[in-house]
C-alpha cells in the first residue's frame, strides 16, 4: 500500500518528467539542453526512490537505490552547464571542461556500482528500527534494508555535489548584486532552484524532520529553471548582453530579443526614452509610441548603421543608431543590439565646417577672379601713363582700382567674421539699432522712416553691420532722395494667434527695386549690378541673419510691389518704382522691451 512518501515521489516524479518534456521543445534556447539534462535526472532522483520504497525484493531494491544515486551525480554537471550558459559563458562549455565535470561522477557511480567489494560508498543493513534510525537516507526504510553506515567516498561525493552547488549559488548572488534590480526577479528564480535542495539536504542529513526534503525540494529545483529557461527566456539575450554592455556608457545601448522584447536597456538608454528598470519586458513598439516611424524604420533591420531625426523638448535632434545582431554559441539568431549616439552636436560642427569651407571657397574665387580685374586695370593704366607725358588721368583710374581693392579686401574679411557662429548674445533694442546703424552710412538726401520696435537677442556688432548694409544697398542704387523704410511685420493670423514663423522686421526702399529672377542671387557671394560694388554686401547681411538663426528673402517694395511685373502703374507709386524689400523672419525671441 502507498504511503504519503510514495505519493510525494511519484508526483515529484510526473512533474520532473513534464518538465524535462517543456526543455526538449525549447532546446533551440540557450540553456534549454542542460535544463533537460536536470529535471531528468530530478526525475530518476525521484521515481527510484519511489520504485525502491514499493520494490518486492532485497536485491531489486539495491538496484534502484544505487540508480537512485546516479540522477544525483547527473544534477550537478547539469546545472553548472546551465549556470555557465546562463552567464553567457558558453565558451567555457568545451571537451575538456565537460570532461572534467564528469570525473566525479562517473569515479562516484563506478565505486557506488562495487560498493559490495569494497564498502567504501554505503552499506546496506536489515531494516530494523535501530537502523532506521541511523539511515544515511534519512530514516526512509525500503523493502527489507536500509541504507546506512555511509564510507569515505559517501562523503566527498556528498562534499562535492555541495561545494559544486554552493559555488553556482555564490556565482547568481554575486550576478544579483551585480546587475541590481534589473533582473532581480529572474536571478532570483535561479537562486531559488539551487538554494532549495541545499537546505532540504542539510535538514535531511541532521536530522532536523522525522520526513524527507530532498526529493520534493529537487522538484522544486527544476520548477524553477524551467520558469527561468522556457517562460521567462532570460537565458536567451540577458547573459550575452551583460558580456558585451556596460551600463555606465555614455551612449544609450538597447537589448530586445528576437520578439522585439526589451530584455536590457542602460541607463543612457532609460534617460533617452524617460523609462526605468521596470520597462524590461515590454514591447518595443509599446516603448516607442510616441515614436511610431523610428520603431516602423527600424523594425526588420538586424544589421547596419543609420541616423534619424527626433524631434524632443529641447528641439530636434540627430541620433545615429547601430544595430548589430546577436548570436549565441550555436549561431542562432537571438535578438538585436541597438547602440544610439546624440550625434547633433557633430552634425552642427559638420555644417558650421562645411559652411565655413564654403566661405573659403568664395575667398579664393574673390582672391583670383575679383582682385585680378581691378589689379589688370591697374596695371594697364600705370603702362599707358609711362607712355604719356600727362598721367594724371591714368594715375587716377589706378587709384580707383586700388580703391575697389581695399573694398573687396575689407568686405572679405568681414564676410570671414560674420560667418563665424555667434558665441554670445545681447539684448538688442531695435529702434535705437536702426538708428545706429543709418548714422553709420553716408546717406546724402537719403530718409529714413523707421517704425520698430521692441528686443531681441543677439550679436549687436553684427546686426548693425547687416543693417548698415542694407541702408548702404538702398541709398547706392537708390536715387539721391531715396526713402528707407524700416517696420515691423504682421503675424495676426485667424483666432487671434501669432505666426511665429513670420514674426520679425522689414527693410524697404523705394528705388528701382530687384527683378523677380534675381531677388534670390542676391545673396549670393559676387551678385552685383556695377562695377563699383564687390557683391559681397548682401552674403554678409545674409551670414549674419542666418548666423542668428533667422531668415532673410527679398520681395518687391511696398505692399508686396512688382518692381518687373504688370502694368506700369502697378509698378510705380507716382513717378517713382515700388523698390526693393527685405524681410527678416523667424525672430523667435522679439518682444516686447
Amino acid at each position: 500500500m502507498w504511503g504519503v512518501f510514495e505519493i510525494i515521489t511519484l508526483v515529484g516524479t510526473c512533474i520532473s518528467l513534464a518538465l524535462a518534456y517543456f526543455g526538449w521543445r525549447a532546446r533551440p534556447k540557450p540553456g534549454a539542453i542542460p535544463l533537460v539534462v536536470v529535471t531528468l535526472a530530478i526525475a530518476l532522483w525521484n521515481g527510484t526512490v519511489f520504485l525502491a520504497a514499493l520494490s518486492p525484493s532485497v536485491e531489486t531494491t539495491r538496484v534502484w537505490v544505487r540508480l537512485h544515486f546516479v540522477g544525483l551525480t547527473l544534477i550537478v554537471p547539469g546545472l553548472v552547464a546551465l549556470v555557465l550558459e546562463y552567464g553567457g559563458r558558453e565558451d567555457l562549455l568545451t571537451r575538456r571542461t565537460v570532461g572534467l565535470l564528469l570525473v566525479e561522477p562517473v569515479a562516484a557511480n563506478a565505486l557506488l556500482w562495487t560498493n559490495d567489494a569494497h564498502g567504501l560508498f554505503l552499506s546496506f543493513v536489515p531494516a530494523t528500527d535501530d537502523a532506521v534510525a541511523t539511515s544515511a537516507f534519512g530514516q526512509m526504510a525500503f523493502t527489507g534494508i536500509v541504507a546506512t553506515d555511509p564510507g569515505v567516498v559517501f562523503w566527498i561525493h556528498g562534499l562535492y555535489v555541495w561545494g559544486m552547488a554552493l559555488a553556482s549559488l555564490l556565482v547568481v548572488c554575486w550576478w544579483i548584486i551585480r546587475r541590481k534590480a534589473l533582473y532581480r526577479g529572474q536571478f532570483a528564480l535561479l537562486a531559488v532552484g539551487i538554494a532549495v535542495p541545499l537546505v532540504g539536504s542539510l535538514v535531511d542529513n541532521v536530522g532536523m524532520l522525522s520526513v524527507r526534503l530532498s526529493e520534493p525540494a529537487f522538484v522544486v529545483t527544476g520548477v524553477a529553471l524551467t520558469l527561468a529557461v522556457v517562460e521567462f527566456d532570460f537565458v536567451d539575450v540577458t547573459p550575452i548582453a551583460h558580456s558585451t554592455v556596460l551600463d555606465e556608457m555614455g551612449n544609450a545601448v538597447f537589448v530586445l530579443d528576437r520578439d522585439d522584447t526589451l530584455v536590457e536597456v542602460n541607463r543612457r538608454g532609460r534617460e533617452l526614452l524617460g523609462i526605468d528598470a521596470r520597462a524590461i519586458g515590454t514591447d518595443a513598439e509599446i516603448l516607442l509610441t510616441d515614436m511610431p516611424d523610428v520603431y516602423e524604420r527600424y523594425a526588420d533591420v538586424r544589421e547596419g548603421t543609420d541616423t534619424v531625426v527626433v524631434e524632443t523638448p529641447d528641439g530636434a535632434r540627430h541620433f545615429e543608431v547601430e544595430v548589430t545582431p546577436l548570436f549565441d554559441a550555436r549561431d542562432r539568431f537571438v535578438g538585436r543590439v541597438f547602440l544610439v549616439r546624440d550625434v547633433t552636436d557633430q552634425r552642427e560642427r559638420q555644417e558650421e565646417l562645411r559652411r565655413q569651407n564654403e566661405h573659403l571657397e568664395q575667398f579664393a574665387s574673390l582672391v583670383s577672379h575679383d582682385l585680378r580685374n581691378p589689379l589688370e586695370v591697374a596695371h594697364g593704366h600705370v603702362e599707358l601713363a609711362m607712355e604719356h607725358d600727362d598721367d594724371a588721368a591714368y594715375l587716377q583710374k589706378v587709384a580707383e582700382s586700388h580703391d575697389r581693392m581695399w573694398a573687396i579686401i575689407d568686405d572679405v574679411l568681414t564676410l570671414t567674421r560674420e560667418s563665424q557662429p555667434i558665441s554670445q548674445t545681447e539684448v538688442v533694442d531695435l529702434e535705437t539699432l536702426v538708428a545706429d546703424a543709418w548714422s553709420n552710412v553716408e546717406t546724402g538726401n537719403a530718409t529714413l522712416q523707421s517704425d520698430v520696435h521692441g528686443v531681441v537677442d543677439g550679436d549687436r556688432d553684427r546686426l548693425l553691420r547687416a543693417l548698415a548694409n542694407l541702408f548702404r544697398n538702398a541709398v547706392e542704387h537708390g536715387p539721391d532722395d531715396v526713402t528707407v523704410r524700416v517696420g515691423m511685420l504682421e503675424t495676426d493670423v485667424e483666432g487671434g494667434l501669432v505666426d511665429l514663423a513670420r514674426q520679425g522686421f522689414f527693410v524697404e526702399d523705394d528705388g528701382p527695386g530687384i527683378p523677380a529672377d534675381d531677388r534670390e542671387a542676391v545673396f549670393e557671394t559676387g551678385y552685383t549690378d556695377s562695377d563699383s560694388g564687390t557683391g559681397l554686401g548682401l552674403s554678409i547681411v545674409r551670414n549674419v541673419v542666418e548666423a542668428h538663426g533667422w531668415e532673410i528673402t527679398a520681395t518687391g517694395g511696398r505692399d508686396g510691389g512688382v518692381a518687373d511685373e504688370g502694368s506700369e502703374s502697378e509698378a510705380r507709386q507716382g513717378d517713382r518704382a515700388v523698390g526693393a524689400r527685405f524681410e527678416i523672419t523667424g525672430i523667435a525671441s522679439l518682444r516686447t522691451p
